[in-house]
């Protein structure tokens, strides 16, 4: 119905758009973490293409995990991951890495599940545009992201 599409669309943009937030803070995290943990210069690149490699791995699963449990569930999961991915440095700077790389692997998850969801769930004649508004959602997510960054900076 109308109004199960239009809160399916809601939810996958607001997961899109934090999706967007954790894979842009990267650039304004690298350094401060870098410094605060005396990493080499093989480490801060390492920290800087983690997120990469979670990304190709849940470029892999993605699809599978969305068959087996469906897009919404695997959505929620994933922002789960994209909030222990995004706090876990904080509290343990020797998890850096490993963080990156989880937020890599919900954020590709977050997408692939918000595409299916809402392929799902809208009709033929809206899902172009939901489609077009999920990805807007992504960059807006990024460029909050950014913006929040840059006044915290100043």
């Amino acid at each position: 119905s109308g109004s199960h599409s239009r809160k399916v669309l809601f939810a996958v943009l607001a997961a899109t758009a934090t999706g967007g937030m954790g894979g842009a803070v990267t650039p304004f995290i690298i350094t401060p973490i870098s410094e605060e943990g005396g990493f080499t210069p093989w480490l801060k690149a390492l920290i800087a293409s983690a997120m990469f490699i979670g990304m190709w791995v849940g470029s892999i699963c993605g699809g599978f995990l969305c068959d087996a449990y469906g897009p919404g569930k695997i959505m929620l999961a994933s922002q789960i991951g994209l909030v222990v991915g995004g706090t876990a440095p904080v509290l343990f700077l020797s998890a850096a890495i490993s963080a990156r790389i989880l937020v890599g692997f919900s954020l590709v998850i977050t997408f692939q599940a918000g595409n299916t969801y809402l392929a799902e769930s809208v009709l033929t004649s809206k899902r172009g545009a939901y489609l077009s508004y999920l990805h807007m959602a992504i960059a807006g997510g990024g460029a909050a992201s950014t913006a929040l960054a840059l006044w915290l900076r100043a």
